[in-house]
């Protein structure tokens, strides 16, 4: 593995007339921005397609009614703060463009919901765009335009990057700050001046107020830091001013973003119990604990097939599902080799990097809580890695076709995961089962009386009422009545949280006549694979066995 000094660009990574990177880059960032706009509005005018998008909004409306302090505080109070002041910029826009009555946020909550989700969902997506650009620009300063342009294409066709920019979320805008922590890291490795150092600190401090994990981001500062005063000895060796500077900074960063949330006790609850529910084991839950004790969920648990691995199962989860599904084959197989890579280096950001990627694999390797999407803030680090082990391994072996060789090997790593973008935007576009229940009911069952059978735990898998409909619930018994209930909705799926009580369908049949039969399944062949503690009815792989998102809905008349 090479040792060239920091500053020096890698010699596999020839260096691009400065035209063509351009257009390339262009090229990449296009794609990029293509495939997350491309189906932005899953499942709507269906509201609740993902955890968290709602409650989210509910603040945002809030904060447009003037109300900052929030005892919700799941995630930092700044993204709510930035979603609002997103939504009410876009608002504003399209009042003047005439798409919109009012730019009243508060209005618009009430009247068409749907808008201010796919509005959110664009902030996501935009800063899933800006992720890639921001990569390409890091490591063409930093590594030559080779590895630039490959961890660019790595980073916009990955389908957890490409899936996450399609969420109102806040784990996007997380990889964005990551990925300015590295670029500020690689920076101080260079230049130990009180800008540089106030950068690295604001980078760190503006990933924490999108969601708290982004204090990781503090490890790659460290260690640029550390590089830059190599030269030292001492105190100022391992504390160097350059580290004290940059970490004011990102305290004062967070509290910034944050004025309410230091204060608010029980927001601090919140938080502390959403640090359980990740760490049980490490950090005690809040006396006054929230409404879900999240660390023993009434859900799926792990798989069956890691259970076995004990401790380990979350190493292997990620590994073997999170990685293998979401990031693709070959470079499932290349990451442990990029990231020791990049330990070796003297590079700086291959440095910053790989000790980055590595601490989060570790941190997400210790909760049991699995989910894949918790793999997408190291994606940008790892994109960096592997562009550099392809072009340092085709400079060894193939010097004299080293761009070439490269060339192809990048194809290879990307051509799996670009695949599955395309496959997963296809799904997104098309309507949610869901959503095409809501619709039936909204032009069939005005004044009815409706239940609704399949909820588990939680009402991810639910189709939603309109609101000229009025929602019963069934007796103990399950016994369905006409002289209570119009129509009855079902929703079943292999996700846990969409199943048919055993038995209830054949006891009730004689009462029920279907009327609407929403099989997401319908003309599809094959084997789609979900996420077994996540309640996202679009596979991860195994696009082909599905024909729409959702879960399978049927409708009945109750007679």
């Amino acid at each position: 593995m090479s040792d060239a000094p920091t500053t020096e660009p890698p010699a596999a990574a020839a260096t691009a007339p400065r035209n063509s990177f351009g257009w390339a880059a262009l090229g990449i960032v296009i794609a990029a921005g293509g495939l997350r706009l491309w189906g932005l509005e899953l499942g709507l005018p269906h509201l609740e397609a993902r955890p968290d998008e709602t409650e989210t909004l509910r603040l945002t409306v809030d904060a447009a009614g003037g109300s900052f302090d929030f005892d919700w505080a799941i995630y930092p109070h700044a993204y709510v703060y930035l979603q609002w002041a997103w939504a009410e910029l876009v608002l504003l826009v399209q009042s003047w463009l005439g798409l919109v009555a009012t730019g009243d946020m508060e209005h618009v909550w009430r009247s068409e919901p749907e808008r201010l989700y796919a509005i959110g969902r664009w902030l996501s997506a935009l800063a899933g765009t800006a992720t890639v650009v921001v990569v390409l620009a890091t490591a063409r300063r930093e590594l030559g335009a080779t590895v630039a342009l490959i961890a660019g294409a790595w980073l916009a066709v990955n389908l957890l990057h490409v899936r996450e920019s399609h969420a109102l979320k806040p784990d996007i805008l997380l990889s964005l700050g990551l990925a300015a922590c590295l670029a500020a890291a690689a920076s101080l490795a260079r230049r130990r001046d009180v800008t540089s150092a106030i950068a690295a600190g604001a980078a760190v401090g503006a990933a924490s107020a999108m969601k708290y994990n982004g204090v990781l981001g503090a490890l790659p500062v460290c260690v640029g830091a550390w590089m830059g005063a190599r030269d030292a000895s001492g105190l100022r060796r391992w504390l160097p001013a350059s580290l004290v500077v940059a970490g004011a900074s990102a305290v004062g960063a967070f509290a910034l973003a944050n004025p309410f949330l230091l204060s608010n006790e029980a927001a601090h609850a919140v938080v502390q119990g959403n640090l359980h529910a990740v760490f049980p084991d490490l950090i005690d839950a809040p006396r006054a604990v929230p409404d879900i004790d999240m660390s023993r969920p009434e859900g799926p648990g792990m798989p069956d097939w890691v259970a076995p691995y004990g401790g380990f199962s979350a190493l292997v989860y990620h590994f073997g599902f999170s990685f293998w599904h979401g990031v693709g084959a070959v470079a499932t197989l290349l990451a442990p080799v990029a990231v020791g890579f990049g330990l070796r280096s003297k590079r700086a950001l291959l440095r910053v990097s790989a000790v980055f990627a590595l601490a989060w694999f570790v941190v997400i390797a210790l909760s049991p809580v699995t989910l894949s999407r918790y793999v997408t803030p190291m994606l940008p680090a790892l994109a960096i890695l592997q562009a550099a082990l392809i072009c340092e391994l085709a400079g060894r072996f193939a010097p004299a076709r080293a761009s070439l060789a490269a060339a192809l090997v990048a194809l290879l790593v990307l051509a799996q995961p670009a695949l599955a973008s395309v496959r997963f935007d296809q799904l997104a576009a098309r309507s949610d089962t869901r959503a095409e229940a809501l619709r039936w009911l909204a032009a069939n069952a005005r004044g009815a009386r409706v239940a609704v059978v399949g909820t588990r735990f939680w009402h991810w898998g639910e189709p939603r009422l309109p609101q000229t409909a009025t929602r019963v619930a069934l007796p103990a018994a399950g016994r369905v009545d006409r002289r209570a209930v119009d129509y009855l909705v079902t929703h079943d799926h292999e996700l846990y949280w969409s199943e048919i009580p055993d038995g209830f369908l054949e006891r009730n049949a004689g009462r029920l006549e279907l009327l609407v039969d929403l099989d997401p399944r319908d003309g599809a062949e094959g084997s789609p694979v979900f996420e077994p503690n996540d309640a996202y009815y679009i596979p991860i792989s195994g696009f082909a066995g599905v024909s729409a998102p959702g879960p399978h809905v049927r409708i009945y008349r109750v007679r």
